[in-house]
């Protein structure tokens, strides 16, 4: 008997529906939306017919609100994947209200952004970008850090993060971004969350990241600096890309940045990163002194 399946979540959910469809072929898989920070009528008139939620939300809807609604409802977790450990220097930064973009995109590069606040010429700023002030940083250092943070979430969804963790790491570099994984984690978690829905192996382990599209291709790609690459054993490089533009180089990537800056709503003594502080100035300050 065919079972409704929605999924709930972020920029990964996509990844997930589209890997379950292969992996539970007799079920109904699909989205569920969950707009604003609490459960709408919408939501809660779809949840009543779901036989199982797999959410990578857990505080949207409470426990008792969806037994209320659902007493045979199934709840699954799921972990987003966060690991900045390839991709340190990006921040989604605001002035005010506004969000600050650099190449159409809300990521950007601290010390992208950073320079072009302390008027550093693009000539100078690119000097910011070796392995001296990367390491000063501590952008060298974010391995362990990023995969004790996954870890955690995996745990919080009763997920096997050992088994998962040795897969994708055959890969290589595989995020596209600090946020956003590349197809292969996404499949891997969904082969969890598919054992737990009574999946056939059979079904689970065929290499279907060979016959699935990446959705997040088409979104954001950063690289992986060339010196965190070099200290990661990994192929690195200075090309980004954006759903609207690409950067081929570095001094590129500052020039589009710096005039996206320039054009936006900007209060320079008003910029939030969570990084800016005395103690940053002073680093950079060092760093540009040093190399000058």
């Amino acid at each position: 008997m065919s079972r409704k399946i929605r999924v709930s979540g972020a920029c990964q959910t996509g990844g997930i529906i589209d890997s379950l469809k292969i992996m539970l072929p007799h079920d109904d898989v699909g989205h569920l939306p969950t707009p604003g920070v609490s459960p709408d009528d919408a939501f809660d008139e779809e949840i009543r017919t779901v036989d199982i939620w797999v959410t990578a939300l857990p505080d949207y809807a409470s426990e008792d609100h969806l037994s209320a609604l659902n007493p045979r409802l199934q709840v699954l977790r799921w972990p987003q994947l966060y690991f900045p450990a390839f991709h340190p220097d990006i921040v989604i930064p605001s002035s005010g209200s506004h969000v600050i973009t650099s190449m159409g995109c809300v990521y950007n590069s601290t010390l992208a952004l950073w320079s072009w606040k302390e008027g550093v010429p693009v000539n100078k700023a690119i000097r910011l970008f070796e392995k001296d002030t990367l390491a000063a940083l501590g952008y060298l250092d974010e391995w362990d850090n990023s995969a004790a943070r996954m870890k955690n979430d995996f745990d919080a969804c009763a997920l096997d993060f050992s088994t998962f963790f040795l897969a994708v790491k055959r890969q290589g570099v595989f995020m596209h971004s600090n946020l956003h994984a590349k197809l292969s984690p996404i499949v891997h978690i969904s082969r969890q969350l598919a054992m737990k829905m009574g999946a056939k192996s059979a079904d689970v382990y065929e290499p279907i990241e060979d016959f699935l599209a990446d959705p997040l291709i088409f979104d954001a790609v950063w690289p992986v600096y060339p010196a965190i690459a070099d200290n990661l054993g990994v192929p690195g490089c200075f090309r980004w890309k954006s759903r609207e533009r690409h950067a081929s180089d570095l001094r590129t990537y500052l020039e589009i940045s710096y005039a996206d800056y320039d054009a936006q709503p900007i209060e320079k003594d008003n910029i939030h990163t969570g990084r800016f502080n005395p103690a940053f100035d002073a680093l950079l300050t060092r760093q540009l002194e040093a190399a000058a």
